[in-house]
């Protein structure tokens, strides 16, 4: 079976940058066979032909080398805070708030 051509109007799977997610498009822009422009489905927008791929991530995905260095310098598990003592919890809390006089 032989697979059509896409035409200008046909809709694909696209990459969308302010959607941020693959959504359809609509072919907006070709030269000879080539996909030049789509638009978004959902938003509307117009750029270029991204073939479907996600960019990669701006963040990096490794910690810091000075978060490592922390860790390996790390001897053992933190030991727990002391807890506090049972008389405290079991004073009462004086009233610091002022009470206003109703007329």
């Amino acid at each position: 079976m032989q697979d059509r051509r896409y035409r200008p109007g046909d809709v694909l799977d696209d990459y969308c940058p302010r959607e941020r997610r693959i959504t359809g498009h609509a072919i907006v822009a070709m030269i000879d066979d080539q996909i030049q422009r789509t638009r978004c489905g959902i938003c509307d927008a117009e750029h270029d032909y991204k073939e479907g791929k996600v960019p990669t991530p701006r963040r990096k995905t490794q910690p810091p080398a000075l978060f490592n260095q922390v860790l390996e310098g790390m001897n053992g598990p933190v030991p727990p805070a002391p807890a506090p003592p049972a008389t405290a919890a079991a004073a009462p809390i004086p009233n610091t708030k002022r009470s206003r006089r109703v007329r």
